[in-house]
């Protein structure tokens, strides 16, 4: 039993460190987005709201 207890404590601090760099690369991509449209909204001349 102490086997499964460590291969699950292992592969569940793989996860959570997938999961961190997922939600880290996730919210740059979105912030680089909304930069990129509120640039080209100033170059047409709409409103960025």
């Amino acid at each position: 039993m102490p086997d499964v207890l460590r291969a699950l404590a292992i592969s569940g601090s793989i996860l959570i460190g997938v999961f961190i760099i997922v939600t880290i690369v996730a919210f740059v991509t979105v912030k680089r987005g909304e930069a990129g449209m509120a640039e080209d909204a100033r170059h047409h001349g709409h409103s960025a709201h």
